[in-house]
């Protein structure tokens, strides 16, 4: 059976020394590390979140940047679209004047030369006239 003697009180005093002793040594600075562990844990996290929000706040300035970016180019290839256009006609218009104007010149050159071709021809038709005829009748007229 369990005697109540001195050496439970002793057995008890030896326990709660084990337990002041512990404390002091094991348990408190034990503590505190996992206290401070927890207090460095959780300011990386806010830091990272920090950062994570940095990042989306980045990538949406670049989104809205890059669409800018291609609105303005789109805008600019429009523009040179447009006066490449402008260009184009002002070409095209050029040539056709120019070349109504040289088809005129040629026509009123080619009307002059069959208005001299005739003028000549019309100074040797006698001569072809009295050509062809002595060829038909054989003989000289």
């Amino acid at each position: 059976m369990l005697d109540i003697n001195i050496t439970l009180f002793i057995q008890m005093a030896n326990f709660l020394a084990l337990m002041v002793i512990l404390n002091l040594i094991l348990y408190r600075p034990l503590r505190k590390i996992m206290a401070e562990r927890k207090e460095k844990v959780s300011g990386l996290e806010r830091e990272i979140e920090g950062l994570i929000k940095n990042a989306n706040q980045r990538l949406e300035d670049f989104k809205v940047k890059l669409s800018g970016a291609h609105e303005r180019g789109n805008k600019e290839k429009e523009t040179l679209k447009n006066e490449g256009l402008g260009e184009e006609k002002q070409i095209i218009s050029k040539t056709r004047s120019e070349a109504e104007a040289s088809k005129s010149r040629m026509l009123s050159q080619v009307g002059q030369d069959a208005n001299k071709a005739k003028e000549e021809l019309k100074g040797q038709v006698s001569g072809f006239a009295s050509d062809i005829a002595a060829k038909i009748l054989g003989r000289s007229i």
